[in-house]
């Protein structure tokens, strides 16, 4: 594989660490893991010495074992770098050798500027076990910009303010700045680190966080090597930016998928494809291999997995697991992973094509490969050897077996549903109770005329999806495009003012605009610190197939299912639902990530333990942009952590004298 995706590297993470940190006497390590273990909910890690007992990032990779936890030390700077830069010499000349220099970033073999986290496409890799304490330094060299982090799938049970969503937990990392993450890595699985401001995800700024637990021998596969993670993405050839609004003339569309970072470019012109390198995965014939599949896409497109010759076993998703299904492709979105197991058990000796397609309502024909290679001998055979596979790449029309769906979006390919698999970890005081609240959310992107739009002093966020249309769309929920506020709700809890929020109750008293059910302000719902929270998401307008995220909290899928007929908003109020749902799953599986049936709805169900001001929204980078998001309250101000020592604060500068 490449060189970001390969422990090898991952030393480039490390800045002036002494060696002191590289060892621990017996009586250290005796205290630390005492120490960490003794580290509850209610603390602040942020505010504990712990860190001089941190270690280098890469010495977490490790046979983990409850016994032995580690402060494990990461440090990413965030600045603009470039595709074939000089790092890659004649790389883009076909030299492949020189594709794999340090520093070189090849992506789909086209130039172009990004946003890099430590000159690598994805960022680093980091691999924990549960219950190491993870610290990350992030410094933005992004000259005029300002991001945050996201840990995608980790809750952040203690550490909110690690979420890493700009002013709702803590203030956006201004240039030339540094802001440090530390949370405890409570939440086992396969997990993702984007950005969460703008469009820097979509520019570069993502990688993989694996979380994982002590080693069991496993009855489904044979190795779990680190290496073998699948980080699919889209990839434009521009900043993202250019496509925010959006353009009259040209519609926002990635140009590629990537791989590891890796794929190649099409050039619809010359019909011929770049030289850029694909990733490799290496497997021992007669094994079984657990791959790490995560969804990094900041587009509209779903995603199709299929291997040549090979079914896939799916065991988990979202870091729970639940009884194996086997498929022969799966359909994940944006925010979603799901780990898998392929058997390497063909007769032949070859390579084989890992196939990554983007599916409708995106109608470019772009997919993008990596290869699985067969080795005998898994010493001698497994040399350095990136040369490209001696067999082309099946065209769009060359079908794989395709003969069992997983988790499709499509109604004529439904397949094994999601919300019918059987989850491993149930907790009946949730999935059996009844809710202590009910919220009916209605998805949408409805659009707007330009007069009505560009009349007045409306300033709503809108993006461009028709060319030369006569109107654009807003995101919303219940008809509300949210805002955020100028200051960090969980960190500056005494400058909140009730009259700040909306919900579906007072939302026409805001910012609305004129002749429209459309209204802009900050979207809250607020529920009891403990309650069962039961939310319905209906889509009952959209061609899209929008995926949920929810912050702090996992959520358990009760039931999904598409309309059979046309559906209105009465009709869904009076609960006259006609689907082709079937009963209640008794144990259904566990996620933080799901997508919305179109036209349909899903109903998911948690634990509102979490206390905190929560983001719950559409995984679509420009939905989120335009609004289609909520905030969580979950329990009362004074529940909630009080913000560290030395915290940063943001607002508005108005004073009032001038």
């Amino acid at each position: 594989m490449g060189r970001n995706i390969q422990l090898s590297v991952i030393i480039v993470m490390l800045v002036n660490y002494s060696t002191s940190f590289l060892t621990f006497p017996m009586s250290g390590r005796t205290f630390l893991d005492s120490f960490l273990r003794s580290i509850s909910p209610n603390e602040n890690i942020l505010e504990h010495d712990f860190m001089k007992y941190a270690v280098p990032g890469h010495q977490c990779y490790r046979e983990c074992s409850t016994k032995s936890q580690k402060v494990c030390y990461f440090k990413f700077q965030l600045e603009y770098y470039q595709v074939l830069g000089g790092a890659c010499n004649d790389c883009a000349k076909g030299n492949q050798s020189q594709c794999f220099h340090d520093q070189c970033v090849t992506a789909d073999g086209y130039e172009r500027g990004f946003l890099s986290v430590n000159r690598q496409l994805p960022g680093p890799p980091i691999y924990v076990c549960k219950d190491d304490i993870v610290v990350v330094d992030v410094n933005n060299q992004m000259d005029g910009t300002a991001t945050t982090i996201h840990w995608h799938g980790l809750r952040q049970v203690g550490t909110p303010f690690s979420d890493g969503v700009p002013f709702i937990t803590q203030c956006p990392i201004y240039y030339g700045t540094t802001f440090r993450y530390a949370f405890h890595a409570r939440d086992p699985g396969t997990h993702l680190y984007p950005s969460h401001s703008g469009q820097h995800k979509a520019n570069g700024i993502y990688g993989p966080i694996v979380v994982r637990t002590e080693k069991e021998d496993s009855p489904l596969y044979d190795f779990d090597p680190p290496d073998f993670i699948m980080l699919a993405a889209d990839w434009m050839h521009v900043y993202a930016e250019q496509y925010f609004p959006g353009l009259t003339s040209k519609l926002s569309i990635f140009e590629s998928l990537l791989i590891n970072g890796r794929g190649r470019f099409l050039n619809k012109t010359t019909c011929l494809f770049s030289d850029a390198p694909l990733t490799i995965y290496n497997v021992e014939q007669f094994k079984r291999y657990r791959f790490r599949v995560i969804n990094a896409a900041s587009n509209v497109c779903p995603f199709q997995l299929q291997i040549e010759n090979h079914e896939m076993m799916i065991i988990a998703s979202d870091g729970s697991s639940f009884k194996p299904v086997k498929a022969d492709t799966l359909f994940f979105i944006s925010g979603e992973r799901y780990d898998i197991v392929v058997d390497a058990n063909r007769d032949e000796v070859r390579d084989y094509w890992v196939r990554i397609r983007a599916m409708p309502p995106c109608t470019k024909e772009i997919e993008e490969f990596a290869i699985l290679r067969y080795h005998k001998d898994p010493v001698k055979d497994q040399a350095v050897d990136f040369n490209f596979n001696d067999r082309k790449p099946p065209g769009w029309l060359d079908v794989f077996p395709d003969g069992r769906y997983f988790n499709s979006p499509r109604p004529d390919l439904m397949g094994i549903k999601l919300s019918t698999v059987e989850g491993n970890v149930i907790d009946k005081r949730i999935t059996h109770a009844e809710p202590d609240y009910s919220f009916n959310l209605f998805i949408g992107t409805p659009q707007l005329e330009n007069e009505v739009l560009f009349s007045g002093n409306n300033t709503i966020k809108f993006m461009v999806t028709s060319a030369k249309a006569n109107y654009n769309n807003v995101g919303v929920f219940n008809n509300i495009s949210l805002t955020l506020p100028h200051i960090s709700l969980l960190s500056q809890p005494s400058e909140i003012d009730e009259n700040m929020f909306c919900d579906k109750n007072n939302y026409r008293d805001k910012e609305c605009i004129e002749n429209s059910d459309i209204c802009r302000c900050i979207h809250r719902i607020k529920v009891h610190l403990g309650s069962i929270v039961e939310l319905i998401l209906f889509d009952i307008h959209d061609t899209l197939t929008h995926p949920f995220h929810l912050h702090g909290h996992k959520f358990y899928v009760m039931d999904m299912g598409s309309f059979k007929t046309h559906m209105n908003v009465e009709k869904i109020v009076r609960n006259d639902v006609p689907s082709d749902s079937k009963e209640t799953n008794e144990t259904p599986p566990h996620k933080d990530t799901v997508l919305v049936p179109n036209p349909g709805y899903i109903r998911v169900r948690f634990r509102a333990d979490n206390p905190g001001f929560w983001l719950g929204h559409c995984h679509f980078d420009w939905h989120l942009a335009i609004g289609m998001a909520v905030i969580f309250q979950v329990g009362e101000l004074n529940q909630m952590k009080k913000e560290p020592k030395g915290f940063g604060e943001c607002r508005s500068y108005l004073p009032r004298h001038f």
